[in-house]
């Protein structure tokens, strides 16, 4: 995704894509010994809007709406890039 240096420190930032879901990595190293690194993972699911939709109305969740912001713009499963959910229990 993008590499970035910072007070002589790396950050490599890229995905593995495994068949249920995505691994989003991030490796951090110092330029001076490379060899003492760290990474951290964390997986990624791809879910769609409509998953969190019917997982919140069979756990009996009402007027569910979802937005793309928190200024409640409007959702497009194409466009949209973040998903956020408003919804009452029953």
């Amino acid at each position: 995704v993008n590499i970035t240096n910072k007070n002589g420190f790396y950050f490599v930032r890229f995905y593995d894509f495994q068949p249920s879901h995505w691994n989003f990595n991030i490796l951090k190293f110092n330029a001076q010994k490379p060899a003492e690194r760290e990474i951290v993972t964390t997986n990624l699911f791809p879910y769609s809007s409509e998953h969190f939709h019917n997982a919140l109305s069979q756990n009996h969740f009402v007027n569910i709406k979802l937005y793309s912001s928190l200024s409640f713009a409007k959702f497009d499963e194409f466009e949209s890039k973040d998903l956020f959910v408003c919804a009452g229990k029953a």
